[in-house]
């Protein structure tokens, strides 16, 4: 909730932060009212109000309201507030601002409904609020909020705790059935699909066609898929951590850390990690047309240096920083980085610093980690058939070779959609942080790209995503930084259209 100090106000733009204080903070002790219990007033006592949304809106001159929620830097708000019978209130900041299990008691006063049910005040012994009434259900409050001297206003939903636990019901419902539909019509052998609420997961789960059967079911053994590239980002947020301990900085030249990368004699030593990170290095794609055919595979655990060290003969597709080119070879090569300054085997690495305190137990770069029945098989084609190859190639696990469960993904978006954190894993500075999805290069088609993770800019907050594509496997994450929610669609098939799976999903969500 949008409350009385200025400190509330801290993630604003100073113009709002002035004039918001200028009238919600009073020095003067107020007059608390004698309280009187409306009707309407019965819906909102004894229940946890959870804030579900937070908005911002400006009133233009002709009257039109425009939504600019995007402008600000983050609502990253989770308030809780309980009203008591006996005109009283209590409020805290919720889980995720206390970053801890048991949220903290931030502010307590009066609160008066009037009897139209059209204001609602809160009062301290210093300050009073007047929120306008937009809607009041027994599970539903949205508040209104203008700004002094200013056309702004915010718009603050809450529910009950036990609406967002009916409402979950439902959407669990709603979805299993949306994607059993889906992978029917259009003959995909299994998507595993999250969902997830700033620091609570949505939805969870793997649907199977079960077309022997003539039945769609659940199952939730065989679980394990190939997010492909969607694994990227997983890289960047490594070099990040890296960067903050000074182990390395993202400006040095990739020589600097890999003598024996020697790509190009003309222009390769001026490539910078961040060149790798943001694909402006100038490298290919890939360093083999048949990279990805899976024919001639390395699984030895030398073999991402011997691949690097193999690129000798490479050449650059444009001079390092002056272009935008996607590039796999890229990953590649910040993974054997990531080895070289850490002095340990990459998948180590990134077991012990990321994926461990996560609570990512079923997520490894190494396919020997899981039994064979746990792997949902790649698939192709329709019919849809078993591929003849399997994509697995320790050469190129830093581009995508990661397996994971939804129900690690689900950690993953709740860690990143929470800014760096995930309960006490908290391995980045905020503004360290920022950095990774921070738009930096215009791709010309897929927005910008920031370190790791593609970017666009939306009327209401910014769209944070990468999408994965492996023989016989497709994958994509989206994170909406306002409201924030994350959606992860995997199939074990080469041709889902994952985007138009994830917008039905995401036209489902309701407030």
């Amino acid at each position: 909730m949008i409350k009385f100090g200025c400190s509330l106000l801290r993630f604003l733009f100073p113009l709002f932060f002035l004039s918001a204080c200028s009238i919600l903070s009073s020095p003067t002790k107020n007059v608390v009212p004698d309280f009187k219990l409306t009707e309407r007033g019965k819906m909102l006592i004894n229940k946890k109000w959870k804030e579900v949304k937070v908005e911002v809106f400006s009133c233009e001159e002709n009257d039109q309201v425009k939504n600019i929620t995007g402008q600000f830097i983050k609502t990253d708000l989770d308030d809780i507030i309980v009203f008591s019978s006996g005109g009283t209130y209590s409020f805290d900041e919720g889980e995720t601002k206390a970053r801890t299990n048991n949220a903290q008691i931030f502010e307590s006063g009066y609160w008066q409904l009037t009897e139209e049910a059209d204001s609602l005040l809160l009062i301290t012994e210093t300050s009073t609020t007047n929120y306008f009434v937009e809607e009041l259900s027994p599970e539903k409050l949205v508040l209104n909020l203008p700004i002094a001297d200013e056309d702004y206003y915010y718009t603050l939903t809450y529910r009950t705790k036990s609406s967002l636990m009916h409402y979950q019901a439902e959407f669990t419902q709603n979805i299993d059935s949306l994607i059993c539909q889906y992978i029917a019509e259009n003959d995909i052998p299994s998507v595993a699909v999250g969902v997830v609420y700033r620091d609570s997961v949505l939805y969870g789960k793997r649907i199977v066609n079960g077309k022997e059967d003539r039945s769609l079911i659940s199952d939730n053994e065989k679980s394990i898929y190939n997010i492909a590239s969607v694994a990227k980002p997983f890289v960047a947020t490594a070099i990040m951590i890296l960067e903050q301990q000074d182990s390395i900085n993202i400006k040095d030249p990739v020589v600097k850390y890999l003598p024996y990368f020697t790509v190009d004699s003309k222009s390769g030593n001026q490539i910078t990690i961040e060149h790798l990170l943001t694909h402006t290095s100038g490298l290919p794609s890939v360093s083999s047309p048949d990279d990805y055919d899976y024919e001639d595979v390395d699984l030895t655990d030398d073999a991402l240096e011997n691949h690097i060290e193999s690129l000798a003969s490479l050449k650059l597709n444009a001079k390092p920083g002056k272009k935008y080119g996607y590039s796999n070879v890229g990953f590649e090569v910040l993974g054997e980085v990531i080895a070289k300054v850490a002095q340990m085997p990459f998948e180590e690495y990134m077991n012990i610093n990321l994926f461990q305190p996560l609570g990512m137990t079923k997520t490894s770069y190494l396919i020997s980690d899981f039994k064979e029945d746990e792997i949902a098989q790649p698939h192709t084609g329709s019919p849809y058939k078993r591929t003849k190859r399997f994509p697995y190639n320790r050469q190129f696990s830093p581009s995508g070779n990661l397996f994971t469960s939804i129900k690690d993904m689900n950690n993953w978006m709740m860690f990143n959609l929470n800014d760096g954190r995930y309960q006490d894993f908290e391995p980045l500075s905020d503004s360290t942080y920022a950095l990774l999805t921070t738009p930096r290069v215009d791709t010309k088609e897929d927005g910008f790209v920031g370190l790791g993770w593609f970017t666009k800019s939306l009327s209401n907050g910014r769209m944070v995503f990468h999408d994965g594509l492996d023989l016989g496997y497709s994958s994509l994450t989206v994170l909406f930084t306002e409201p924030k929610i994350g959606i992860l669609i995997l199939s074990n098939h080469q041709e889902t259209n994952c985007n138009e799976l994830l917008n039905k999903i995401a036209k489902s969500i309701k407030y």
